[in-house]
């Protein structure tokens, strides 16, 4: 098609660029893509496919489920208590998921559900490109009663309690958006110098 200046569109040419920008458009979207929506419950299985109606547990999820967790994904949490299980020391739930700078990968709640991680959450190994929204991440034993310790220090260890918090010991473009932190053993929020 060619069209010279002041020259008027005819019904035929109209049709051919609406249908060449049809195609663009589809083309565009299909290389950007969109990410596939996995789902995590409190009682969810490693098992299953990971959706809404059989969703995965929440460690193997932030570990990117065998690899099948890729960049442009996102992770709802649906609500609940997410309760890690050593209750006498450790880091919270792991997590290692790599997104891309174009297509980084999602951690959230459900439709705004209240998701709790009970323990907390830090890295492992050097995760890229997440933004997790939204979580709450507590100890819940500090609770009931706050921790004691004849130790001082800022870290001096020796509570029997998970460190609680959300903590980034390694990776880049890690963000927490919108997250509540509170009643933890350690640090609140976390950053090593290893984290860009």
């Amino acid at each position: 098609m060619r069209f010279e200046a002041g020259e008027e569109m005819g019904p035929m040419k109209k049709n051919h660029i609406r249908i060449l920008s049809l195609i663009l458009m589809f083309q565009t979207l299909c290389v950007l893509g969109y990410g596939t929506e996995w789902f995590v419950s409190v009682d969810g299985k490693v098992g299953n496919p990971g959706t809404q109606a059989a969703p995965w547990d929440i460690s193997s999820a932030l570990l990117g489920h065998n690899g099948d967790v890729k960049p442009g994904d996102t992770i709802w949490l649906l609500e609940g208590t997410y309760v890690y299980p050593d209750r006498i020391s450790g880091g919270g739930f792991a997590f290692h998921l790599e997104g891309t700078p174009e297509a980084p990968i999602e951690v959230r709640p459900y439709d705004h559900a209240r998701v709790t991680l009970d323990g907390g959450l830090g890295t492992k190994d050097a995760p890229k490109h997440v933004r997790i929204y939204e979580l709450e991440a507590l100890v819940s034993e500090n609770l009931i009663q706050p921790p004691t310790n004849p130790n001082d220090g800022s870290n001096p260890g020796g509570f029997n309690l998970p460190l609680g918090g959300i903590g980034f010991q390694q990776g880049r473009d890690l963000r927490l958006i919108n997250c509540v932190i509170h009643h933890n053993t350690g640090g609140g929020i976390g950053f090593s110098s290893y984290v860009s």
